[in-house]
């Protein structure tokens, strides 16, 4: 066995490239193949090492680090003998466990590890590894094969890593494989591996099947060598949510539900199937931090291993120097490895009372795990820091002046059903953002209280493609134009509300040029409302243009200007940190309430998607500069062009209008509008005066 190795013969018979033994790549015998390799007397060899393999039998932890040693390189650290012996403990006796661990601390490759054991051991039949995607999944079951044919696990496990080498890494040979005459009924697949069926041998059919969370799971089955329907009896979730969903109460709503449902069922209603599931929690109130929660699920009996257990109280002034310097050599302003001799120079101090979850845990140009938490801590911040590798999330938005979820939105619903116009409305505005992956809309009605009404929306892309221009196209602009025509086209055509909009505004922060360059066009054909391009600037940027003759129309923190060399067209400006946050107060507002915003009545489930991108810009604090403008930090969760076309409507809509401003957030008074010298005209606004230009119907 070990002269097959030295030769190279295994890894030219892995992959097939030994091109000139065409009679051994052809072979479909076990035996012919053994004799071909000098590894029998065409026969399946015995373990090389017998002992070794019966002790690893009920040792997980020295499995792993005996067969793969180039994998599993450090010692396991107690937190890691733990975490193993839980997945053990369940391959064997069954149950529910969650575990989070830190981020790049390896639990990907441990569960790999765990179920090449299961499966060589026969400890389960069907073992199922579900990843947070499909892609994912697939590349795990490639992982288990290539240690299923790693020279250790073929030297003695050689009824399992034989055959597998046998097929030259060709899956179309599986089907004509025999031992002593009969089938093995071995398959490899992408996301499937049924190991070899050999007399004796404990491994015999058993079934390794991954698939990702939000594919098809549900139904999973093997018909075994009796023609009898196999169904899975272990899975481990490994990771699985993406860093997208976890950031989407929606998203994480229907992951945690394919789990109680769809994964926990794969064994049949007759049955309860073990479960393990290793994670890392991204966010408060995440999927990871909902299974480890003993309030919502405490039949997962919950683990959090973190990096540390924790600083000191007074770590922010141990520390201080070593941070100081660290971010001089981070910048270039001393010498590389001076943050080390800070820290070794201290380290009795720095490290008292701090005890990390794996010592080995820190990169070569590190001196210890202590001082790679800490390292990890500055870098990635306190947020990140607690949650990723501390499993201890913090909201990003507990000192924001409100939160707002998906169930608000989706509470907010009127009376009226979509596209039909509210019996108070005063005007109708249509907004469109771009996007590579869609032209996103909404229509909206400004109702006599002020009240934002939403009564369409939708994400336009061509019919039959998905998105709206192909990545790396030459012809991006063209496409937009294109796309954006049409969308209007079909926006001013539609049946109940189209006659009555007044004003359509196109976002032209990205592809500014390709969108102010077709707004004339626009124009031109739909000459009886106006059509514009709508710049959005942050809070401390806007500003009213003092000049009267550079403005068209002033509304509420926005306005339209005449564009710039061209006065035969205007675009809208609009303070986009205001608008945000009056928008997503309004869904907060009790129906009715003077401006609210509000969505037409329709099945929840149908406004789902809408409901989270409108809440998917968080804000976590407004803070104000010297001249009184709103400065906000946001922190965005996935797709958020909902919200921004609401936000952009109720700009369209103030214009003209006497709006109050509803926002909770304080405005200084030098942050609003500029009035006119007099202070009573300040309090009261004089009428604007009748323009020489003439206002085009339906604009006001």
């Amino acid at each position: 066995m070990s002269d097959y190795f030295k030769s190279g013969k295994a890894k030219k018979g892995l992959d097939g490239a030994d091109r000139k033994s065409v009679h051994v790549s052809k072979l479909a015998s076990i035996e012919e193949y053994c004799r071909q390799h000098h590894l029998s007397s065409g026969t399946l060899p015995q373990p090389r090492n017998q002992a070794e393999r019966d002790a690893c039998e009920t040792d997980l932890p020295r499995f792993l680090r005996h067969y793969f040693p180039s994998i599993y390189t450090r010692p396991f650290a107690p937190a890691a003998i733990q975490y193993l012996n839980d997945v053990a403990d369940g391959i064997a006796r069954g149950g529910e466990k969650c575990v989070a661990v830190m981020r790049g601390w390896g639990k990907t490759a441990l569960a790999v590890g765990a179920l090449t054991w299961a499966a060589l051991y026969g400890k389960r039949k069907y073992l199922v590894l579900i990843a947070a995607t499909g892609e994912l999944a697939q590349r795990l079951v490639k992982d288990i094969f290539a240690y299923l044919t790693m020279e250790q696990i073929v030297a003695d496990f050689p009824e399992v890593g034989i055959p597998f080498l046998a097929i030259e890494g060709r899956a179309q040979r599986c089907a004509s494989q025999t031992y002593r005459g009969v089938p093995t009924k071995l398959e490899k697949k992408n996301s499937l591996l049924v190991l070899p069926t050999i007399p004796n041998s404990k491994a015999s059919g058993v079934v390794v099947q991954s698939a990702g969370l939000t594919g098809s799971i549900r139904g999973m089955h093997y018909a075994d060598e009796k023609g009898q329907w196999v169904r899975p009896d272990f899975v481990l979730l490994d990771d699985p949510q993406t860093n997208e969903s976890a950031k989407s109460v929606s998203q994480t709503d229907t992951r945690e539900e394919l789990i109680l449902s769809d994964v926990l069922g794969l064994a049949g209603h007759d049955k309860e199937i073990a479960a393990v599931m290793a994670v890392t929690v991204i966010e408060k109130n995440d999927l990871a931090d909902r299974f480890l929660s003993a309030e919502l699920h405490g039949e997962w009996r919950g683990q959090r291993v973190g990096i540390i257990n924790g600083w000191q109280d007074d770590a922010d002034v141990r520390w201080r120097e070593y941070d100081e310097v660290r971010g001089q050599e981070n910048r270039g302003e001393v010498e590389p490895g001076t943050a080390n001799k800070v820290y070794e120079a201290n380290r009795a101090k720095l490290d008292e009372g701090i005890v990390p979850a794996d010592e080995h845990f820190y990169a070569k140009d590190e001196v210890s795990a202590i001082q790679h938490a800490r390292n990890l801590l500055l870098s990635r911040g306190m947020t990140a820091f607690q949650a990723e590798y501390m499993q201890e999330p913090v909201s990003r938005t507990a000192d924001a002046p409100y939160t707002l979820d998906e169930e608000d939105v989706l509470r907010k619903m009127s009376g009226t059903g979509r596209g039909v116009i509210p019996a108070d409305a005063k005007k109708i505005v249509a907004a469109i953002d771009v996007n590579r992956y869609a032209l996103s809309w909404c229509v909206t009605a400004l109702r006599s209280n002020g009240t934002l009404s939403v009564i369409d929306y939708g994400w336009w892309t061509p019919r039959g493609k998905d998105c709206v221009w192909p990545e790396n196209s030459t012809q991006a602009g063209d496409l937009i134009s294109k796309g954006i025509t049409t969308l209007v086209s079909q926006i001013c055509g539609h049946r109940q509300y189209g006659d009555e909009v007044a004003t359509i505004a196109v976002d032209s922060n990205y592809e500014t040029q390709v969108v102010r360059d077709l707004m004339p066009e626009l124009q031109r054909l739909y000459q009886h409302r106006r059509v514009v391009a709508a710049r959005a600037l942050a809070g401390k940027d806007y500003k009213l243009p003092t000049d009267r003759a550079t403005r068209f129309l002033d509304g509420l923190e926005s306005d339209l200007r005449w564009a710039k060399g061209n006065r035969r067209a205007v675009e809208c400006y609009w303070d986009s940190t205001y608008w945000h946050i009056r928008t997503q107060k309004g869904w907060l507002m009790p129906p009715g309430a003077d401006g609210s915003t509000e969505l037409y009545k329709a099945a929840r489930s149908l406004h789902r998607r809408f409901a989270e991108q409108a809440v998917a810009d968080r804000l976590c604090r407004v803070d104000l500069t010297s001249s009184g403008r709103q400065v906000a930090v946001w922190t965005t969760n996935s797709h958020n062009e909902m919200g921004d076309v609401v936000a952009l409507s109720g700009a369209l809509a103030s214009l003209g209008e006497k709006l109050v401003d509803v926002s909770s957030v304080q405005r200084a008074k030098t942050a609003k509008m500029p009035v006119e010298k007099d202070e009573k005209e300040a309090v009261e606004p004089p009428k604007p005066k009748p323009r020489r230009r003439i206002m085009m119907p339906g604009w006001h």
